[in-house]
């Protein structure tokens, strides 16, 4: 009698712990698929983001349907950074070049960009060398949180500028990219 009560016991507990080593398996399971997915929708929601250069107003550097990794975290923004940020008035992303830092003044002339009077050498990056004026009126002298962002061709930009893309506020700027992908689509 007590052989059996001892092997009844034996065989609950031997059941018991296969149920639990069922569960843990399960557990290690579904933790090997959501964990990552986890530490994945986190890192690109709040340490690094992804958007995709529509058009050819960065070109030489972007082309279109590049991608692009941009670091969230870093708004330490420097001149000739490329930042993506977010146009005011409606809910798109817009890729630039940061030409102009806050307090700075900046002005164009005879296709030429000056800061603080200064001529600015942007034969590295510009497609055409030329920096025609738009509908915004120069000099501008941009204020504490405010950038002056132009695309690298700029012919084909639609920038600082222009009104409709205007100055970008430091608040409005997403992150500054230090990936490029090529034309993945």
């Amino acid at each position: 009698m007590i052989k059996k009560q001892i092997e009844i016991s034996l065989n609950k507990a031997i059941e018991e712990k296969a149920r639990r080593e069922k569960y843990i398996y399960y557990i290690k399971y579904v933790s090997s698929i959501f964990l990552p997915a986890f530490i994945v929708f986190i890192s690109l929601n709040f340490f690094i983001g992804i958007a995709s250069v529509k058009g050819s107003s960065m070109e030489k550097e972007l082309h279109n349907n590049d991608i692009v990794i941009f670091n969230r975290l870093n708004k330490d923004i420097k001149r000739f950074d490329i930042i993506v940020a977010n146009k005011d008035d409606e809910n798109i992303d817009i890729i630039k070049r940061v030409i102009g830092l806050p307090n700075e003044k900046v002005n164009i002339v005879d296709g030429n960009v000056y800061i603080n009077d200064i001529l600015l050498d942007e034969s590295l990056y510009t497609i055409n060398g030329t920096t025609e004026t738009q509908d915004v009126i120069f000099p501008i002298i941009l204020k504490d949180d405010e950038y002056l962002c132009l695309g690298d061709n700029r012919a084909k930009s639609l920038d600082s500028r222009n009104s409709q893309t205007g100055l970008i506020n430091k608040d409005d700027i997403f992150g500054i990219v230090f990936i490029v992908l090529r034309n993945l689509h």
